[in-house]
């Protein structure tokens, strides 16, 4: 499939940001006059709502430090640039990724240093609000945390302490035992392996993994239309008010006559 025309008015640069925004061209590759034109002038790279299967170019964008390719035809037969160790975001929401440990791979050998991930929306990601399966999802977390060591954002929330400890021990497990598959049900152990240190939560709702206990038992705030004050004690005010009267009669004593003073 041939690429479309350019639409220059879809094509937003932000010289101060170094952002280039391409959106919504129907293209399925960058166009030669897109890196020619800004390559080595961008690090933050938006291409959503493209129909992009192939990312060939991306090689002469390799002072890039952000990538977003949402909403486009993204497959598992991608092909990263060589080594791009400047980027620290990458989404690819929306896609028709499947294959999650063939695209981690990619990630790791690509994007060594990536720090933000997202993935919702594609076959290789159990979004529990999608498919409420709180275990699955919970489980693939812990296997993308295992596999990119600098990962600090998935999808829509932060690596937790304990996420991170999870997929250490999973990771040790899986240096001991040679595995290169994820599989169904990941173990939980401790940072040394030990399956009996860390055991998978039984007594918590699923919910309760993303989320505060705090939060999850919060009761709802009662609705006061008024706004929010530390003050408890109604206080007076007082002072002088500079207002002159002008007119020729007061308003309150304009319709008394003479003979009732």
């Amino acid at each position: 499939m041939a690429n479309r025309a350019i639409n220059w008015g879809k094509v937003i640069y932000n010289e101060d940001e170094k952002k280039l925004i391409f959106f919504d061209q129907k293209i399925v590759r960058i166009p030669e006059a897109i890196y020619n034109l800004f390559h080595g002038r961008v690090k933050i790279l938006d291409l959503s709502c493209n129909k992009i299967s192939s990312l060939d170019a991306l090689q002469y964008f390799d002072d890039m430090e952000e990538l977003i390719l949402d909403n486009n035809l993204i497959a598992d037969d991608v092909v990263f640039p060589p080594n791009s160790p400047n980027l620290r975001l990458l989404s690819l929401n929306n896609n028709r990724i499947k294959d999650l440990n063939k695209l981690l791979k990619k990630i790791r050998r690509s994007f060594p240093h990536l720090e933000y991930l997202s993935l919702l929306g594609n076959t290789a990601c159990p979004y529990f609000f999608l498919n409420i399966d709180f275990d699955n999802y919970y489980d693939y977390r812990i296997h993308v945390i295992s596999q990119l060591k600098h990962l600090r954002f998935l999808d829509t929330k932060k690596v937790s302490l304990a996420e991170r400890k999870l997929a250490r021990g999973k990771a040790s497990m899986a240096a001991e035992t040679t595995s290169s598959t994820a599989p169904a049900s990941l173990d939980y152990n401790d940072c040394n392996g030990n399956a009996a240190a860390l055991m998978k939560p039984t007594n918590l709702s699923g919910l309760s993994r993303f989320f505060a206990l705090s939060w999850l038992k919060k009761e709802p705030k009662i609705y006061n239309p008024l706004p929010e004050s530390r003050e408890r004690t109604p206080r007076a005010a007082y002072g002088k008010l500079n207002y002159k009267y002008i007119g020729n009669e007061s308003e309150g004593n304009r319709f008394i006559r003479n003979k009732d003073l």
